[in-house]
């Protein structure tokens, strides 16, 4: 029993290390690439977001009600709270933009996007620092 004990703490210990060692390969790769796509940013999405920003969104509070269900601004009025998650390596901000216009359009808080489809939901963003 002890035998066996010990081989499968053995093998937890190498799945354990291989996929440590692989996402912090990944993370080096995703640090690189991600300076390499600041430099081809259009000029349109630079002048929004500028890099410098990225560091204050550590600072934030981790919910932030985007929409609240009323034109008046109270909280009590929504039937439905809907909580909006980034995954993992992304941005708060970012994941819920479309970018492809003129302007970029965050669709959890544009009046035209979520908000039309659900209109009495208090629409709120987590934030949490996932690089």
């Amino acid at each position: 029993m002890d035998q066996l004990r010990s081989w499968l703490t053995a093998i937890l210990v190498g799945v354990a290390a291989v996929a440590y060692l692989s996402l912090s390969a990944k993370h080096k790769r995703r640090a690189t690439l991600g300076q390499r796509l600041d430099d081809e940013t259009p000029a349109e999405v630079k002048e929004v977001w500028k890099p410098d920003e990225r560091i204050t969104h550590r600072s934030r509070q981790p919910f932030e009600i985007l929409y609240s269900g009323s034109t008046d601004g109270s909280n009590g009025d929504a039937d439905v709270d809907i909580i909006a998650v980034h995954g993992l390596g992304s941005d708060v901000d970012w994941s819920w933009t479309w970018k492809g216009g003129d302007k970029p359009v965050n669709w959890l808080q544009d009046i035209d996007m979520l908000p039309a489809k659900v209109p009495s939901s208090r629409i709120i963003a987590y934030n949490y620092e996932s690089r």
